[in-house]
């Protein structure tokens, strides 16, 4: 009886060990935890706008010109990281010596005086390698916008310039306006506002939309108004998620300018307004200081920028 038994039992091994049983070697076992996804990075873009001060004679004899100050705007524009930018107040070689030094940049727009080369241009600079522009024009402040003419009760003639630019690396395309506003006319600024959002509207592609400059009206005025309850955009500062300003946007070449509204708050004449789909950041209006050859500390102009991190969507 004990024979069978020790028989049964090594019966019963044999047949483990056909069938792939205990003493059998171990398969490899199909992995189900799944490593964790990695974060994907949202991608994004440094904005600014900034006013650099048109070069006058009067500067020139404190110190303060045109040849001067556009090395400091260059390293203003470089320490902060500009990609994509617009100007106001250059004039041609204004606007060419910063092309001169930023190597890699380009930019759009016309002289507001006649749309080729002549007057203060409302300039947009992007860098080549990270945009792609796909499309420009502009057109002017005014009830005759195709063509140069003063708009209702402005002082100067004003000009808005755009391009529709590619994000290479992300795919994402948008609109970049930015314009200057009048000094004087309260009814052009308010008008113009109006006309460059029925500008927008008009665009066949709708497309995400950034407008900046020099709107010479406050955060309190109906030109801003216009632009930030349009339904389209909204004030990038407004949107930021982190802020850093401590003062106006205009410093009149004084350290210390207070430039405030009636309650106190940093008076914003520079702005940068952005449609929905992009996140802010980060806003910021810079101080930067350089020694003249008088041995005086200045800004390199009288506007400071205004500079913005904006988030882009992912798919």
């Amino acid at each position: 009886m004990k024979r069978i038994y020790l028989n049964l039992l090594a019966a019963m091994a044999l047949a483990l060990t056909a069938c792939g049983g205990a003493d059998a070697d171990p398969q490899p076992q199909e992995k189900t935890d799944k490593p964790d996804d990695k974060k994907v990075e949202a991608p994004q873009i440094v904005m600014a706008t900034y006013n650099l001060r048109v070069d006058n004679a009067n500067d020139e004899q404190l110190g303060r010109g045109w040849a001067a100050r556009w090395p400091e705007v260059v390293k203003v524009i470089q320490k902060h990281g500009f990609e994509i930018f617009g100007t106001q107040e250059g004039v041609n070689y204004m606007v060419e010596s910063i092309k001169m030094k930023l190597p890699g940049y380009d930019y759009i727009g016309v002289g507001r005086e006649d749309g080729a080369t002549n007057g203060e241009y409302a300039a947009i600079f992007y860098d080549t390698a990270k945009f792609d522009l796909l499309d420009k024009g502009h057109f002017w402040l005014s009830p005759t916008p195709s063509e140069p003419g003063l708009g209702w009760d402005a002082q100067y003639i004003r000009v808005c310039s755009w391009g529709k630019f590619l994000h290479k690396a992300s795919g994402f395309k948008f609109y970049y306006y930015t314009l200057h506003l009048d000094n004087k006319g309260a009814t052009a600024r308010s008008e113009g506002a109006k006309l460059v959002i029925d500008r927008i509207n008009a665009q066949t592609e709708k497309l995400p939309v950034v407008v900046c400059g020099d709107f010479n009206a406050d955060q309190t005025k109906e030109a801003y108004t216009v632009f930030n309850t349009s339904g389209l955009l909204l004030d990038s500062y407004v949107k930021a998620r982190k802020r850093a300003i401590t003062c106006g946007t205009l410093n009149s070449f004084t350290v210390g300018y207070k430039y405030e509204t009636a309650d106190g708050q940093p008076r914003r004449i520079d702005h940068i307004f952005l449609s929905k789909e992009f996140d802010v950041a980060s806003y910021a209006v810079p101080i930067d200081l350089f020694t003249t050859s008088l041995g005086a500390s200045c800004m390199p102009s009288d506007h400071y920028p205004v500079v913005v991190t904006a988030t882009l969507p992912t798919k």
